[in-house]
């Protein structure tokens, strides 16, 4: 089983309707633009913007979806995880299959699979358990 620690963000796609989907977050609903905290060398690649209710994120992206299965810029939502180590033995054991981004160049370790409907589902390390907190 899997060590789920808490929300961390859901994910929308708005492809070709940033703008509008920004002015309708913002202004109608009254959410709040968050920083994204991705590196400035990957936030100018993914239109979009984050907004921030809480402890919990909204991120919305306007990238093309190519269909393609766990996919990070379509609709999907995220978990922290207590350890990314033990998420992917977890995964690997129960034969799933899933998409891994590894962490580099200013960016965490993220995993995306699927429920059984067919829903993305993204992990990250729970930064209030990391290695380097603890």
């Amino acid at each position: 089983m899997l060590k789920v620690t808490r929300f961390n963000h859901t994910g929308l796609n708005a492809f070709q309707k940033v703008e509008e989907c920004k002015k309708f977050y913002t202004e109608f609903l009254g959410l709040k633009e968050t920083p994204r905290t991705i590196p400035p060398e990957a936030a100018k690649d993914i239109p979009g913007f984050w907004l921030r209710l809480d402890e919990v994120e909204l991120h919305v992206m306007g990238v093309e979806l190519d269909g393609s299965l766990r996919n990070p810029f379509g609709h999907h939502f995220s978990l922290f995880v207590e350890s990314m180590e033990e998420a992917r033995k977890t995964l690997e054991a129960d034969n799933m299959e899933y998409r891994d981004f590894e962490a580099g160049k200013g960016r965490e370790e993220r995993i995306w699979f699927l429920d059984p409907a067919g829903n993305t589902i993204e992990i990250q390390q729970d930064p209030l358990l990391a290695k380097d907190n603890v």
